[in-house]
């Protein structure tokens, strides 16, 4: 039952002022990641939310286009319609199992919207490594058509976002070093002076300054 307290005593540094350092550090430096993945995590999801009313409007504009070309004119056009998480595609498109990924249902939700009841849609994902499925539809002459959705789970991260990250815990790491220096230099010099008694315990006077707490503790010392 002893075995864990008796690890952690021997893993710990034996000074105070290591000991509140790497305490004071490591509740700062996960702080500070549990922010940075919040920040990214809620990135992602506005992102998302944006990119779904886009396909909503996108998808309404690009099906009003294709229903006023003519046939022979409509797969020149296709092309230029393509998105960058999506395209339209000539034809009924694949088959494939129901769509159950998270993102691709709410993807598919979105287009639900955007084009029922208008459109008789029906909808499967695609199978790869890459999250995909497609939307398949009839137009109002008949023709087949299909829009294949490519969900992307985040936006990439910037190149500079570790060096940005390294540099805030660096400056965390200093201001630990700072501050715990700050508040141990002082119990440091009245265990100097406890060191230095001499025979006759007179300690040498030592400067009454710092926190209130160590100010009270040296006068008590001095008065020794």
């Amino acid at each position: 039952m002893n075995a864990l307290p008796e690890l952690a005593r021997r893993l710990l540094p034996a000074s105070l002022f290591a000991r509140l350092t790497l305490i004071v550090l490591a509740g700062l430096t996960a702080a500070q990641l549990l922010s940075a993945s919040l920040a990214i995590v809620e990135r992602d999801d506005v992102n998302m939310g944006a990119m779904i009313d886009t396909v909503e409007v996108d998808l309404r504009a690009a099906l009003a286009l294709l229903e006023r070309l003519p046939r022979k004119e409509r797969a020149d056009w296709l092309p230029r319609l393509e998105r960058r998480g999506y395209r339209f595609l000539a034809g009924s498109g694949e088959s494939g199992l129901p769509v159950q990924a998270e993102i691709s249902s709410r993807l598919l939700r979105s287009a639900t919207r955007a084009l029922a009841p208008a459109y008789a849609i029906s909808a499967n994902a695609l199978p790869g490594a890459r999250e995909r499925f497609q939307i398949h539809l009839r137009l109002a002459d008949g023709d087949p058509l299909s829009v294949e959705f490519r969900p992307r789970p985040g936006l990439p991260l910037s190149p500079w976002l570790p060096f940005v990250l390294g540099a805030q815990l660096a400056l965390v790491a200093l201001s630990c070093w700072l501050a715990v220096r700050q508040a141990t230099a002082p119990l440091r010099t009245l265990a100097e002076a406890a060191d230095a008694l001499g025979p006759d315990l007179r300690p040498a006077e030592l400067p009454e300054r710092g926190p209130s707490e160590v100010v009270r503790a040296t006068r008590a010392l001095n008065a020794m």
